[in-house]
């Protein structure tokens, strides 16, 4: 049997997703020219920033408090990007994903013996940046791979975030290599190439001066 489902019935069930299936849910809108916001107007009364996890969720605290800062849920990825870069415009491009989506926002805590995740109301986040341009060409992809290594084992404390860093590295003027880290219990690896592909289309309008 086939039901009708109004626009306004649609985005209530949106909305009562988990936020990080609601967040990748309107990046795929968005990649289509859509806004959720703009299908309907729902009033959504928020009274906390403070949320149950998700069974997911629950599952990668728990194992965090067994094992504190472990790397095993460390998601890296490497980028090697070419030709003229505007720093400042990437950097402003990764910061309005991260204010786009809470779940980048969120950290975690316990509230009367419970974990709950904590959204925070803003976080901007510096690009590290490591100059390799004077090293011998022969020893920038060994330095490149052993600094990938290196962040991606890095910890994150879920309890005070942030969980996610972003480092940039510049080999010469016209070639860069960004490596961004997640834990996976804000992203997973599909949900971490939605946001490295949000950041480049940004930084394209960013860079090109678009709105």
């Amino acid at each position: 049997m086939n039901k009708n489902f109004s626009t306004e019935e649609i985005v209530k069930q949106v909305l009562s997703l988990p936020y990080e299936k609601r967040e990748l849910f309107e990046i795929l809108l968005r990649e289509q020219g859509i806004e959720l916001n703009d299908l309907v107007i729902l009033p959504q009364p928020r009274t906390s920033n403070r949320f149950p996890l998700s069974f997911a969720q629950q599952r990668l605290w728990f194992l965090d408090r067994l094992e504190p800062g472990s790397p095993l849920y460390n998601i890296p990825s490497v980028l090697k990007i070419t030709g003229d870069l505007n720093i400042a415009a990437l950097e402003k491009s990764f910061n309005e994903v991260i204010k786009r989506h809470e779940v980048l926002r969120t950290t975690f805590d316990e509230q009367n013996g419970q974990p709950v995740q904590v959204i925070q109301p803003q976080l901007e986040i510096p690009i590290e940046q490591i100059d390799l341009s004077q090293l011998p060409d022969e020893q920038k992809e060994h330095e490149f791979q052993r600094l990938a290594i290196s962040e991606s084992l890095k910890p994150f404390s879920l309890n005070t975030g942030p969980l996610l860093r972003i480092t940039l590295l510049k080999f010469s003027s016209q070639k860069f290599g960004l490596i961004l880290v997640m834990h996976h219990i804000i992203s997973d690896n599909w949900s971490t190439g939605l946001f490295v592909h949000e950041i480049l289309r940004l930084y394209q309008q960013e860079a090109l001066g678009k709105p």
